[in-house]
């Protein structure tokens, strides 16, 4: 079955599309949960598990409809991808909701705005979003979050919009740090796969070791 068989390719997607979907419903249900789990400056000493539940509130249809699309699709590609892809998506995820919460909260004591609140989770979806876009460099997508994210700070909701920046500039740095792991992994097979073929060429197939049929078996598979 479709549901059984994308809950074990993708269980970070699921799990986190079906909490934010849960928590958004129960914040419109009562607004005690909501006021318990939204990110309050003031608050965060008493109820740090905020820097994390704030995700699950949101204020409009609308705002909620576009976080949870772009999270849920944008980790079903991460868990999707070759590698330590559950890894990577849970990596991801948890930098995309501390970071901007942290940027938030500094922010509003640095601007002495102690009064402000974070709901939503726009800043997970700018992260994963820009992710994705650097990872497949596709940087027009990058170009059009940062923009929305840098507007954004000028409007009514520029304390969301700080978390809409760190989230897209936490995006930008792990792309940019899995592209460059992916380059240096590259160079080195392609040297250790140059050094299999000069030894094949001198001394013929029989000399290779186990490990180098091995690597050379995985590398015609790919």
């Amino acid at each position: 079955m479709l549901p059984l068989r994308l809950i074990r390719r993708c269980p970070v997607a699921v799990f986190l599309t079906l909490i934010i979907c849960g928590g958004t419903l129960a914040s419109y249900l009562s607004e005690p949960f909501a006021r318990r789990m939204a990110l309050d400056v003031m608050a965060v000493p008493m109820r740090p598990y905020t820097m994390l539940t704030y995700v699950l509130c949101h204020d409009d249809v609308l705002s909620f409809l576009f976080n949870i699309a772009v999270t849920a699709s944008c980790l079903v590609w991460i868990e999707s991808a070759a590698g330590r892809g559950h890894l990577y998506a849970l990596r991801t995820a948890l930098s995309g909701i501390l970071i901007p919460a942290g940027a938030f909260v500094l922010s509003a004591l640095a601007f002495d705005a102690p009064a402000m609140t974070l709901t939503g989770a726009s800043g997970l979806a700018f992260t994963l979003a820009v992710y994705i876009s650097e990872t497949r460099r596709t940087r027009s997508v990058t170009i059009l979050f940062c923009i929305i994210a840098l507007t954004g700070l000028f409007g009514p909701n520029a304390g969301g919009s700080v978390a809409h920046c760190a989230g897209a500039l936490t995006g930008w740095a792990l792309g940019r740090i899995d592209l460059r792991r992916d380059t240096i992994r590259a160079s080195v097979r392609a040297g250790k796969l140059a050094s299999i073929h000069r030894k094949i060429q001198v001394s013929g197939f029989s000399a290779l070791t186990e490990d180098e049929r091995r690597f050379l078996s995985d590398t015609d598979s790919q």
